[in-house]
């Protein structure tokens, strides 16, 4: 059971910032290296705008596209993910909490995936999913490498959280307002005898 203090509700918006690909080669059908420029390297960093190729994407959303995080995360004993909801991706399906976090979120997805960053805005959030892609054709026919492939998300506002539902001021007033009856009452008895 999850206690109040170790539960943890998340209401931001995102802008999507792109995918980046690391290590990354891609060769035409002859073996010939178009990217990075200096074949003798192993692997450049290839940021999705500079993408004339099409490699495969991780998120649909497009470039600067706003959308909404919303999670709801135990970090007691025995907490977890409770909930987790990324632009309409179900984000909390096999999530574990980080044991040993250094981002005000880092959940994992097995060994391959970290989604990890700050939640204020002006900071960032990144999905790293780490594979080792060999030899992926791309939308032009060319066939790519990469060992991380990232998502990466800038955090534009906090989503106001709504405030407590006050108690209406009359209930607050019924107890003394009850005392006063009863004050009338014992003075009307009073008068009587």
């Amino acid at each position: 059971m999850a206690s109040a203090a170790s539960v943890q509700n998340i209401d931001v918006r995102l802008g999507f910032a792109g995918h980046t690909y690391y290590n990354t080669i891609v060769r035409n059908s002859s073996g010939e290296v178009l990217f990075p420029d200096e074949p003798e390297m192993l692997g450049g960093v290839l940021e999705q705008a500079d993408d004339i190729w099409g490699l495969p994407r991780l998120f649909d959303f497009a470039v600067g596209e706003v959308l909404r995080l919303t999670a709801t995360i135990d970090d007691g004993p025995d907490g977890g993910v409770l909930s987790c909801n990324l632009g309409g991706l179900d984000c909390a399906t096999g999530a574990t909490l980080d044991a040993n976090p250094t981002d005000p979120l880092s959940i994992f997805y097995g060994t391959t995936g970290w989604f990890r960053g700050g939640l204020t805005p002006g900071s960032t959030l990144d999905y790293d999913l780490l594979q080792f892609a060999v030899n992926v054709p791309t939308e032009s026919g060319d066939l790519a490498t990469w060992f991380v492939l990232r998502g990466e998300f800038d955090v534009l506002e906090d989503q106001p959280q709504p405030a407590p539902v006050p108690l209406p001021a009359p209930a607050l007033l019924l107890p003394v307002g009850l005392a006063g009856l009863a004050m009338l009452r014992r003075g009307q008895k009073r008068q009587r005898v």
